[in-house]
Order: structure tokens, then C-alpha cells, then sequence
């Protein structure tokens, strides 16, 4: 059976996306955390990020994306591939997927962690 690849359509959203923070930041951006903040369970993560020239902007994560930062379950490094998104209200914060959002991971930025070797796999595992 083959594998056919066809246009995907998402549905409508009321955020509106402003883009991922690498590309609003740049892929020589950088991501500060602040301490205190970072420790205030009553309030959201907020993040300063910044580009190249040193330009930043201190952004916040949602409710959701600052309960799994702080579980360490996500990690700073992480929100580089994550959206910013901008509500009705008009302001902008970094958000995991929604259940129905897509994220996409684009295959020419993937670096391979481990090369494993055939010497290294136990036999079944070698077609």
C-alpha cells in the first residue's frame, strides 16, 4: 500500500500565529529566562527573547506552556520551534500546539543525536 500526500487544510482559530519564535528571532536569537519570574507559580513564564543586534522583547508562555517548563518537561531551548500567537485581546505569548493545531518540524533542520552501528543493534533488529 502506498502513501498518498495531499493538501492538509486546518480549521480556523481565533489566535492569529506571528510566526515561530526562531523566526522572529532569527536562527542567532537567544532565549533568557528570569529567575524570579520563572519561580511565581501565580504567574506565567515570561521569556525575553532576543536577535542577533541584541533587539528583545520580553514575551510570555501559556498557562499550559509554563506548567510544563516548570515540570521540566519542556526546556528553554525548545520554544524556538514554538508559536507566537496573538489572542483578541491583541497581545502576543508563546503557545504549545492545541489539541487541534498542527506544528510542523521541517526535516532539514532534524540533526541526528545517535548513530547507532550495526555492531551496536542486537541482530533482530537488523532487516
Amino acid at each position: 500500500m502506498a502513501i498518498k500526500l495531499e493538501k492538509y487544510e486546518s480549521k480556523a482559530s481565533e489566535l492569529t500565529s506571528l510566526g515561530t519564535v526562531v523566526e522572529i528571532t532569527g536562527v542567532k536569537g537567544s532565549i533568557k529566562t528570569l529567575r524570579k519570574n520563572f519561580h511565581d507559580t501565580s504567574k506565567r513564564v515570561a521569556v525575553i527573547i532576543a536577535n542577533a543586534d541584541n533587539d528583545s522583547t520580553i514575551v510570555s508562555c501559556s498557562e499550559a506552556l509554563s506548567i510544563e517548563l516548570r515540570a521540566g518537561r519542556i526546556v528553554a531551548d525548545d520554544l524556538f520551534g514554538y508559536e507566537i500567537v496573538e489572542g483578541k485581546a491583541g497581545i502576543p505569548f508563546i503557545s504549545m500546539p492545541s489539541e487541534n493545531a498542527v506544528q510542523e518540524f521541517k526535516a532539514s533542520n532534524y540533526k541526528a543525536k545517535v548513530k547507532p552501528s550495526a555492531a551496536f543493534m542486537p541482530t533482530s533488529a537488523i532487516a
